[in-house]
């Protein structure tokens, strides 16, 4: 897979530099696209494509419920994942882990942190307590079991768009839902990986939302891996903003020291809103403007071989290779960096901006402006 001299290149950049970095996963659900793990649901998964994420995540506790979170698929499937992972020169992964008030528990985030340890002289491998299904005070379990995950993870995931009130009007709230999770951050001096803006829609407001939550409840002091302590996972409907509200967004981030984790493969895989007219953009966070900028990227696998991310793999390659072809953009040097989670030195940040300013002055040329 990625035969060819352009990849071979990028692939000794990346060993030099001491391997792959996948930023964001959900290991757990790894190799579950089967309809026999959903077959309580009445649901042929090869044919559901067309269903919202919102029905996709309801059927998470239906996935919960089967042989998945057997102890003994669990941990085949784990493992599986890491053996191609370190097969294909993975170095570190951090995986959000289900942590949820069904037969669940806590046990997937220990098995998964079991797992870690017995792979630690391979590589390293960081667990997230996680809940995708929400929070709400008429359940306080929910909370309950994903604070004490949270004790001992090495790190928190969270998705507030679960929590919020206009789908869900039982739950906290968008905004109470990131304020507890960056309460909690701060409280175990824990890294947050914070799902948002994934519809591709520019009235999506989900990130400048947590800027605006950060502002009022403060931040999280100090310093993960060589990065922020806040991080937006996808960040997709950005693209969509007209230039003045994104550059208020980037300048809200930088202020802020919120980092962002792209899944290539799954940014360009979310439904395109055909009706709903915005610039012209491809499907995914505005990678290139960021790393300019200065805000720190990192790249992710996200959901790998489930109902979400069907046909994504474990091989963080096939997530360079979508984002160079998404973002028009191949150099080996910068590539090997994003996939690696080495932070861009100054000259490398002008070469994007070159690179940028360049392509606007093409843009210009085509379009007669």
């Amino acid at each position: 897979m990625f035969t060819s001299p352009y990849f071979d290149q990028l692939k000794i950049k990346i060993n030099a530099l001491g391997g792959y970095f996948n930023g964001h996963l959900h290991l757990g659900r790894v190799n579950t696209f089967d309809d026999s793990y959903l077959h309580a649901s009445d649901l042929q998964l090869s044919q559901s494509s067309h269903i919202s994420l919102q029905e996709k995540h309801a059927l998470i506790s239906k996935l919960h419920a089967s042989r998945a979170y057997d102890e003994d698929d669990y941990k085949r499937r784990i493992t599986e994942g890491t053996d191609v992972m370190i097969a294909c020169g993975t170095a570190r992964a951090d995986t959000v882990v289900d942590v949820t008030n069904d037969r669940v528990g806590l046990s997937a985030l220990g098995w998964m942190m079991e797992h870690a340890e017995s792979i630690k002289d391979q590589m390293l491998l960081r667990a997230a307590s996680y809940n995708p299904t929400g929070f709400t005070d008429a359940e306080p379990e929910r909370w309950r079991l994903f604070e004490e995950g949270a004790k001992y993870s090495d790190f928190i995931g969270a998705l507030p768009e679960k929590d919020e009130r206009r789908d869900y009007p039982d739950h906290i709230g968008y905004e109470e839902s990131c304020a507890r999770v960056l309460d909690l951050a701060r409280r175990t001096g824990k890294m947050v990986q914070v799902h948002t803006d994934q519809r591709n829609d520019p009235r999506e407001d989900a990130t400048e939302r947590l800027l605006d939550v950060i502002r009022r409840e403060g931040g999280v002091a100090g310093d993960d891996l060589g990065g922020p302590m806040i991080w937006a996972v996808h960040m997709i409907s950005p693209s969509a903003y007209d230039e003045p509200r994104w550059q208020r967004l980037l300048e809200g981030l930088l202020e802020h020291n919120v980092g962002v984790i792209v899944a290539p493969s799954a940014a360009l895989g979310m439904r395109q809103l055909r009706s709903i007219n915005a610039p012209i953009h491809n499907s995914i966070a505005r990678v290139l403007d960021l790393a300019a900028a200065g805000v720190p990227v990192r790249l992710g696998s996200d959901n790998v071989c489930d109902m979400l991310s069907p046909s994504s793999t474990l091989d963080l390659m096939s997530e360079v290779y979508c984002l160079t072809a998404a973002l028009r953009f191949y150099q080996h040097d910068t590539l090997a960096k994003l996939a690696t989670g080495t932070p861009l030195d100054a000259d490398e940040r002008d070469h994007i901006k070159e690179h940028l300013a360049n392509d606007t002055a093409e843009i210009a040329r085509i379009t007669g402006r």
